[in-house]
């Protein structure tokens, strides 16, 4: 019962002085031997601080601040390109969902700084920043706010993607998605303030993780475990689904010669790759939270470390990735720089030159509209 409340300092004090006091407990000498480890077994209790590989944590830190390097500014290029679109004349409910993502990964790789100061501290996985309760509590609701939202929205993108194929005439209400992206946003912040201020749910610092995290207490809190595991269970499934219809979709259409067809299948392309590295990120997250439901032991050192990677490593180099699958992808994104790229350069070019690259901007982007109102 206390071991499941997460107040194991508590729990294992009381085992250890009922274990130790023979007035208390009869035949203590029996239980002694039975646990002929209690001294791991106790420290395994009372802290929540672990033992981890020091050259892991550095190669692990590193990579997030590579990620926050490439994904920081790449993830701030994508949110101005796709607002523009979202607000042009040729918007669609795409350049909308992926402002939405752009500006989600750009908050959860800012609040990777979190992990990556604990990762490369000087002494093993030191609480640090997050010592301080007000941060830890920010930085927790922060964190996982934009990691259910983001997987929300990728099912949304996926959905509609699956309509799109399924009922080509059919035209998504751009509305009714902006409401339910609002809906679902107003839906876990609620719960989460409710749960909290019922005191059902508390937030601490955890070495495994590298950073904050949600721990519950029986009753609400069961409620609130149960009310998490299905929403990220559920999504992902969707997800899922929608990627397996929309990849049978590719290898079962024959390629046509116009060019809607084809970009009609390469905007396919581009969000079945874009929705299998968010599977790719989410799926160990469901899995260990299947594990955890089935209280699985969670004490070996290669499930320490897939807590930190699931819960938090993944998600960040998603977010890092995903403005790369942009640029890679959208031909459209990639000229977009290319000019911008130019612009910047002007000053040192003739204004024939200047021109020129502005007429064929304009070009393209009449080309673009025309092709996303056939679309």
């Amino acid at each position: 019962y206390f071991i499941q409340s997460n107040l194991r300092a508590k729990a294992a004090m009381i085992i250890k002085e009922v274990i130790m006091n023979d007035t208390q407990l009869e035949g203590s000498d029996k239980v002694v031997k039975r646990f002929e480890n209690f001294d791991t077994f106790y420290e395994s209790l009372s802290s929540t601080h672990t033992t981890t590989d020091s050259t892991a944590d550095t190669y692990l830190g590193s990579i997030l601040i590579v990620c926050m390097v490439v994904g920081i500014p790449g993830n701030l290029v994508s949110l101005v390109y796709f607002a523009k679109q979202a607000r042009s004349g040729s918007r669609t409910v795409y350049d909308l969902l992926y402002s939405l993502t752009s500006s989600t990964d750009l908050c959860t790789l800012i609040t990777a700084l979190g992990p990556v100061s604990v990762l490369l501290g000087q002494t093993d996985r030191a609480p640090g920043v997050f010592s301080s309760p007000a941060f830890c509590s920010a930085w927790t609701v922060a964190f996982y706010f934009v990691t259910r939202f983001s997987l929300f929205v990728v099912m949304v993108i996926s959905v509609c993607r699956t309509v799109a194929i399924r009922s080509p005439f059919h035209v998504i209400n751009k509305v009714a998605v902006l409401c339910s992206c609002i809906g679902y946003a107003a839906w876990i912040l609620a719960k989460d303030a409710f749960f909290i201020g019922m005191g059902a749910v508390s937030i601490m610092s955890h070495s495994d993780w590298a950073s904050c995290i949600f721990t519950y207490k029986p009753g609400l809190g069961v409620a609130y475990v149960g009310f998490v595991a299905v929403e990220l269970i559920v999504v992902t499934l969707i997800i899922l689904a929608n990627f397996l219809l929309c990849c049978y979709s590719l290898l079962t259409t024959p390629t046509q010669s116009t060019a809607l067809a084809e970009r009609f299948r390469r905007v396919s392309r581009t969000i079945a790759i874009f929705t299998s590295l968010c599977l790719a990120c989410a799926l160990p997250v469901v899995l260990l939270l299947i594990l955890t439901l089935e209280r699985v032991d969670m004490s070996h050192e290669v499930l320490k470390y897939f807590r930190f990677l699931s819960y938090v490593f993944l998600v960040i180099l998603n977010a890092a990735l995903n403005p790369v699958v942009y640029m890679m992808l959208m031909p459209s994104y990639r000229q977009w720089m290319r000019n911008n790229a130019k612009r910047c350069a002007g000053s040192g070019r003739s204004d024939d030159e200047i021109g020129g690259d502005q007429k064929e901007c304009d070009e393209m982007a009449m080309k673009e509209k025309t092709d996303k109102v056939q679309l």
